[in-house]
């Protein structure tokens, strides 16, 4: 049994020396100590002036707008405190409700459910 398996390794370790003598190109690229790297292409830097759409000045770029009100908006959120702003917010929702559009009869339902739990909670 020791005879055979000895005999059986012997043959994959010639078989093995063989492939890798005679097919020295198609040798695994991790064992390949002489590899190429391709450089890749650079990546455009994030300094590159970009490209207007408009000669004008006054008149900004679609992203350029949407930058500035973003940014605008950030500002305005961080200088209000929050519980002013959300009493504001429900202030301005009650007043910036029109009249003239009739509300759904589900509306109209919730809110009388509304009035009546809350009386009952009282």
């Amino acid at each position: 049994m020791l005879r055979k398996l000895s005999l059986l390794l012997a043959i994959i370790l010639v078989i093995g020396t063989v492939i890798i003598f005679i097919f020295p190109d198609r040798a695994s690229p991790l064992i390949s100590s002489n590899q190429t790297v391709e450089p890749t292409r650079q990546q455009p830097t994030l300094d590159a002036s970009p490209e207007l759409l408009s000669s004008d000045v006054s008149f900004p770029t679609p992203v350029i707008q949407l930058q500035q009100t973003v940014v605008h908006g950030l500002l305005e959120s961080e200088r209000v405190d929050l519980p002013l702003l959300s009493g504001e917010l429900a202030e301005f929702s009650q007043k910036n409700i029109s009249e003239e559009y009739p509300s759904p009869p589900e509306l109209e339902d919730l809110k009388r459910r509304l009035k009546q739990l809350q009386s009952l909670s009282q």
